[in-house]
């Protein structure tokens, strides 16, 4: 994994949607694997019209000659290229072979992220006071954390955390395909208890010493006490003993993202780290597909 480091971020090279486990994950949701060159793509076909193909957090050197080529095999009505990093040179070179900036997205434009390279203590000293108290409560009253592997119950609960605040469902097989395409030591579960209740719980998956906070969940039992701030600290801690020097809180609000996503983003901003923001996608679309409503977000 190449690191780089300044002031203000710590990125990673090599996104976990471009890694082979990830495209196990996506092959088995129907979606076919297309590299070009440095990048690795999706493509997925629909009836009587074509496909579209997408190339999520790839980088930006991605090859347009190669991609143009696998547009027309694949009879591509859009392509969506997501980079990681873009630069004014890049968004030239991008429009000269048709892209756009786009301000639909497949992923969060925004996330969090907390170089776990530094020691423990300054880790500690970078989570906001009131989030730091809430996890010395959670210590007095006795919660405890546990690793589990039953991803049917982890998801069955995520699901009702998910209906009670009117997320979109439909995520639990998913889940369970994402957990299934990972091997074992690249994926965790860890929940939250008091002696007899569920409280909390967070999906992590590890690729390229980066720790994905990629589900979470709290119940109503939880929500009344600091059992999710106590988690994911503990997800922070055990992200650093696997290995990982960078923690992503896969996504945080920003104008693009709905007035929902505030609460949430409020909650992992207590923990310190750098907002990272993402440069818009970039599409290409047929002249007759611009009309269709709902391909833009695929």
């Amino acid at each position: 994994m190449d690191i780089v480091e300044n002031e203000t971020r710590v990125v990673s090279r090599h996104d976990i949607r471009q890694s082979t486990p990830w495209q196990r994950y996506m092959s088995a949701l129907g979606w076919n694997v297309v590299t070009v060159n440095n990048a690795v793509g999706y493509c997925k076909h629909i009836p009587l019209l074509g496909s579209v193909l997408k190339f999520p957090r790839c980088p930006s050197t991605i090859d347009l000659i190669h991609v143009e080529k696998e547009t027309q095999h694949h009879r591509a009505f859009l392509v969506k290229i997501e980079p990681t990093t873009r630069s004014s040179t890049d968004l030239e070179r991008f429009k000269k072979h048709g892209f756009m900036p786009s301000h639909q997205s497949t992923m969060p434009t925004s996330t969090l992220q907390i170089n776990l390279t530094q020691s423990i203590e300054n880790l500690w000293q970078d989570v906001h006071s009131s989030t730091r108290t809430k996890i010395n409560r959670s210590k007095k009253v006795g919660l405890e954390i546990v690793e589990s592997d039953d991803i049917d119950a982890f998801a069955k609960v995520w699901s009702r955390s998910a209906r009670r605040r009117g997320w979109m469902l439909g995520q639990s097989s998913n889940m369970k395909t994402l957990w299934s395409s990972f091997p074992p030591l690249t994926r965790l579960l860890l929940l939250c208890k008091d002696k007899t209740t569920l409280l909390a719980g967070v999906f992590l998956l590890f690729h390229d010493k980066t720790a994905y906070y990629m589900y979470a969940f709290t119940t109503d039992e939880g929500r009344q006490t600091p059992a999710s701030h106590m988690l994911a600290w503990n997800a922070m801690l055990r992200s650093k003993k696997h290995g990982c020097v960078l923690f992503d809180f896969e996504g945080i609000s920003d104008d693009s993202t709905p007035s929902s996503w505030k609460g949430f983003s409020f909650f992992k901003r207590g923990f310190g780290g750098i907002v990272v923001h993402f440069p818009s996608s970039l599409s290409k679309t047929s002249r007759w597909a611009q009309y269709l409503p709902t391909i833009a977000t695929m």
